[in-house]
């Protein structure tokens, strides 16, 4: 789905933000690392500024633009871009031979992730998801892929006894894959 909106140089834009959303950057630092005209890099960062999803911070006479990680609108459209990403990566394709279910979960699902976070999936099936399957996830996204496997059974057990892990995982997943966990 996004994969047709990096037609959009607005997108472009959010996008340089999704992937770094801690980083500081001025507007012809930007124009550059996106190959953008300074003026379109411009229109967009004061757009966004505009609606909240960026702040400006000026040292000196520099203009610097980070994503406002506090913003509800924000963390859900962080959200939906890792959730997207994971689609378009090919992932849940390649383990629904292998897997009943599989949520996102951590940072990625609450929108709170930054450049060093990991993607956390756990997968429920009884059959280990093969190595390179994680592996072209993790190239396709650039982030290092998290992956618990849980059989089913054992998803049922700890899930009835109120474990920790598995409660955190209900409070704040995003299924990717099946029903409900």
């Amino acid at each position: 789905m996004f994969s047709e909106w990096k037609k959009f140089m607005g997108w472009v834009t959010i996008e340089y933000f999704m992937k770094n959303p801690n980083s500081k950057i001025h507007i012809k630092g930007l124009s550059k690392k996106l190959k953008i005209s300074p003026g379109t890099s411009y229109i967009y960062l004061k757009e966004y500024e505009k609606s909240g999803a960026l702040r400006k911070e000026t040292a000196g006479n520099v203009h610097l633009y980070s994503l406002d990680n506090e913003n509800p609108l924000v963390k859900a459209m962080k959200r939906a871009y890792i959730v997207s990403q994971i689609m378009q990566s090919g992932f849940l394709e390649e383990i629904r031979t292998y897997a009943l279910a599989a949520a996102l979960y951590g940072s990625s699902s609450s929108g709170d992730y930054t450049e060093s976070s990991d993607i956390d999936i756990i997968v429920i099936g009884d059959a280990d998801i093969p190595a390179n399957v994680v592996r072209k996830l993790e190239s396709f996204t650039g982030k290092e892929a998290g992956i618990t496997r849980m059989s089913i059974s054992e998803w049922k057990r700890k899930k009835e006894s109120g474990d920790f892990f598995i409660q955190s995982v209900l409070r704040n997943s995003v299924i990717l894959l099946g029903e409900r966990i």
